[in-house]
Order: structure tokens, then sequence, then C-alpha cells
């Protein structure tokens, strides 16, 4: 009896159409389309600015690392008016310090020499009644009266003592006063070191804000004029880069597709097969949405489906617009 080779070679084709199918059904089942896509980089500072000088246009080609702008940070002149201030606060502190120094002082003297009028005046009275004493005992009693007046000298004496005293008592305070003010004074003079040598370490810093491209592409907006100060956060320039940095999918809503956020899948271009990069699935939209026209299995029907956002941190030589063939890393079992 003869062997024949078809016994054995139908069934295994049998065997291989169904595992091709399986494998192309399940392919077909977990893969769909996209478009590559850019996303414009927004450049801003964080703090309010002048603008000094831009460098660049709308449309011009920049790379990593080119200065776009230079800016000059209000912060800067802030500082330089509040230390402006804190000087003349200090002055004018220490000005007024000097001016009650003073007052108090030509109080305190004009009030010791009220009291030292006051006694020399009293001492006067004392000296002309003893006169009037002395006068008057030689016009009575003759000139070989003897005229004791040691308590009238003692008097005087303690009026002179007093006067002394008095003296003495307010020029400690007038100099007590001036002592307090010039120690005010050192503390003021010290305070403007302080603020001075603060400003010179600030002023010796770079005030001045450099403006750099963070990637290749090119210039998509410049939304600021030179010598105009804008407020923080505010977009300054926007870069449209060279190469697509996310793929926007859709997946039909006949469609089961099984996946999650932070999957990843394989990136391929439709036209270009041999272009293959990786992706991961950032977000999705759980609103359905109309199709592109060049995503639709049959043009002329509309077809909605749901939107993803695809993160293609992999190097990828896709031209951005083209379209994108989407795979799961998984494979449906019939």
């Amino acid at each position: 009896m003869r062997f024949n080779l078809l016994y054995i070679l139908i069934p295994s084709a049998f065997i291989a159409v169904v595992f091709l199918l399986r494998d192309f059904q399940g392919k077909s089942d977990y893969t769909f389309f996209g478009t590559a896509e850019t996303e414009s980089r927004l450049l801003s500072v964080d703090e309010d600015v002048w603008i000094s000088k831009i460098f660049v246009k709308v449309g011009e080609y920049v790379r990593v690392g080119d200065t776009l702008a230079i800016l000059t940070s209000q912060l800067k002149e802030r500082n330089e008016l509040n230390y402006g201030l804190d000087l003349i606060q200090i002055d004018n502190d220490e000005y007024a310090q000097q001016k009650i120094m003073s007052s108090e002082s030509a109080s305190l003297l004009a009030q010791k020499n009220a009291d030292v009028a006051e006694i020399q005046s009293e001492l006067r009275n004392l000296k002309t009644k003893d006169s009037l004493d002395h006068v008057y005992r030689k016009l009575v009693l003759g000139d070989n009266v003897d005229y004791d007046n040691a308590l009238v000298l003692s008097s005087i004496n303690s009026l002179q003592n007093k006067v002394s005293q008095i003296q003495n008592l307010y020029y400690s305070k007038i100099n007590e006063l001036k002592e307090k003010y010039n120690t005010k004074k050192a503390f003021s003079q010290s305070e403007k070191k302080q603020k001075n040598a603060l400003f010179n370490f600030d002023k010796k810093k770079n005030h001045y804000l450099i403006l750099i491209a963070p990637i290749d592409g090119y210039i998509d907006q410049v939304a600021v004029n030179s010598e105009l100060p804008i407020q923080a956060f505010r977009e300054i320039v926007r870069i449209t880069p060279l190469k697509s940095t996310k793929v926007v999918g859709f997946i039909n809503e006949n469609s089961n597709v099984p996946f999650n956020l932070a999957d990843t899948v394989d990136l391929s271009s439709v036209v270009r097969p041999n272009f293959k990069t990786k992706g991961i699935i950032i977000s999705t939209s759980p609103k359905l949405v109309e199709l592109p026209l060049r995503l639709r299995r049959f043009v002329e029907v509309r077809a909605w489906g749901r939107e993803l956002t695809i993160f293609t941190p992999y190097q990828n030589d896709f031209y951005i617009g083209e379209k994108i063939s989407i795979s799961l890393n998984v494979v449906k079992n019939l």
C-alpha cells in the first residue's frame, strides 16, 4: 500500500490556516489606527520680568540651547527701590532722633538756666541784705562794732554749691541724651552697612534671565515684544518640535479593545512599515468622537470611536500627521 502525502499535507495546511486566522483575528481585534502628532512647547518664567531683547521670530528654526530672549528680573528693580527706601527711612529716623535730642537738650538747658537764675537771684538778695545790714550797723553803732556775718557766708556758699550741683545734674542729663543719640546713630550706621552689604551681594548675582530653547523645532509664536514688562507664567515663545511627540489613536465603537492606562503599544507607520517604535497609553476619553476620514474603514461611512493619547518616549521618525498603526501587546483567544 502506497503512502499518500496528501493525508499529511492537507490536515497540516488546515491547521496552519486555523492558526493564521486565529493570529490574524487576534491581532486585528487589538489593532487600531491613529496619527502622529506633536505638542508645542510653551515657554514662560515664574516671575514678573522685563523683556530686554528677543532674538527669534516666527518660523525660525532653533536648536537646543539657542538663546531666544534676554529678560530682566523686575525683582532686581524692586530690590533696588526697597534698598533706597530703607536708606531714606534710616536717615529720616536718625534725623528725627537728632531733632528730639536737640529739643530735649535745649529744654534741659533752659530749665537749668531757670533754676540757676532763681538761685542766683536768691544769692543776690542775700548778699544785698547782708550789705544793707552791715551799713545799717555801721551807721548806728559806729565803726568800732564787730560784724559777724558767718551765717550769711555759709548761706552764700550753700547757694553757690547748689548752683554747681544743678549745673552738673543738667550737664549729666544732656550728656546722657547725647550718649543715647550716639548709640542709636551707631546702630543706624551698622544697619546701613548691613543693608549695603546685602545689596552689593545681590547685585553681583545675575539679574538677567536668559531664555533658551529646550528642544529642536520651529518658532510657532512669539507672544511678546522687546522693552515691555510681562507677568509671571505668561507665554513668551512657543516652539513646535520637528518630530512627533505623541500619537492620537481612535478605537472604533464597534471594537472591544481591552486596555489600561500605562499599557505599552507597538507603533508602526502604515505607509512605511519599517518605521516602528513603542508608546505608552497616557490618557483616554470616555466620550465618543467622530473618526477622521482617513482613519475610517470606509471613508464614505461616518464612524465614531474613543480617542486615546499615546506618549512616544522613544526615538521615532514619524512624519507629523502620518497615519500610524497601533497594536496592543496581547493576543485574543478564540
